[in-house]
């Protein structure tokens, strides 16, 4: 019955080890700060796509070394941009257009459905605006769907 909770508990070795959390701005640079500064410039602006790039480079955890950690990778198309974002063991995937931005994660797996669990879910999904709940195959996953002319970085800095 809770054959989907086991998944939580599964031990995965990773030998990469990321720091991306509630920490997120303890200790930035003035370097970071110049590129939310950036970001926050370019929102203004409307170049959206852009002003992700730079609030990235804002998020980006480097070492006491000045080693970045490799928490955020993106990969810049001609009017899009694609990103991994890793924050503990959740791997979020999203793209992001001068339009939308639109990120997944994968959150359990399961083995057969559970009526209690999704209905807890359908609850869910009624009370939020700008993510929901999902079952695609045997993964129960969350997305979240922006439309970046309501966004700013001060914002996003709280969904994050």
């Amino acid at each position: 019955m809770f054959s989907w909770f086991l998944s939580f508990f599964a031990s995965k070795k990773s030998s990469e080890i990321y720091h991306f959390g509630r920490f997120i701005t303890y200790k930035k640079t003035a370097k970071q700060d110049q590129f939310y500064q950036a970001s926050k410039k370019a929102f203004l602006e409307q170049r959206y796509v852009q002003g992700y790039e730079y609030y990235f480079k804002f998020l980006h955890f480097y070492d006491e070394h000045g080693q970045d950690q490799g928490n955020i990778t993106c990969t810049r198309e001609v009017d899009s941009l694609h990103f991994k974002i890793i924050q503990g063991s959740a791997v979020i995937h999203g793209v992001i257009t001068q339009r939308h931005l639109k990120a997944t994660v994968n959150l359990a797996h399961t083995l057969k459905d559970n009526i209690a669990v999704m209905r807890r879910l359908l609850e869910k999904n009624y009370m939020y605006t700008y993510s929901s709940f999902y079952l695609q195959d045997e993964t129960l996953k969350s997305k979240i769907y922006f439309d970046n002319v309501s966004l700013s970085p001060q914002k996003k800095y709280f969904f994050h």
